[in-house]
């Protein structure tokens, strides 16, 4: 048998959810929003499409009897869902972690330009890790990332 046989049919316990399709960047390099399909997409996660998300990752959850299933949001620009919709989301899979005994962790990958105080007390709250995309030093970071406005 093959060393890596095992990895023919991973069993996966990591999910990167798009909470957000629009961001607050018009990034130099950026491929997402040089496709006019994207500005067809909802601003955010349709409240329907959460709650089926949340539903699958619960039977995942189940059905490989997992006990970590990491959950990574993304976007555009994730924190752009907006906080209420954001705690709703994080309290849902908290529950779901608390029914089936597993860990579920949070992380968010941001430009960090939405980082307040209230958000900082969110992470903490919800256990949330946050990873903040940079270019670089600020020169080389200001020169490629444009906000919308220009």
């Amino acid at each position: 048998m093959p060393k890596f046989a095992s990895l023919r049919n991973p069993i996966n316990n990591q999910l990167i959810v798009k909470v957000a399709s629009r961001c607050t960047h018009d990034c130099k390099y950026c491929h997402w929003f040089r496709d006019p399909e994207v500005m067809k997409l909802p601003k955010i996660l349709p409240l329907n499409v959460e709650m089926a998300l949340l539903e699958k990752i619960k039977n995942h959850i189940v059905k490989y009897a997992l006990e970590t299933m990491t959950v990574v949001l993304h976007g555009g620009e994730p924190l752009l869902f907006g906080t209420y919709r954001f705690s709703n989301f994080c309290q849902g899979l908290r529950c779901i972690a608390q029914e089936l005994d597993v860990r579920i962790p949070i992380a968010v990958v941001t430009n960090g330009v939405l980082i307040n105080e209230n958000r900082v007390n969110f992470f903490l709250e919800y256990g949330v890790s946050v990873a903040v995309s940079i270019d670089g030093p600020e020169h080389i970071n200001d020169k490629n990332r444009i906000y919308l406005n220009g």
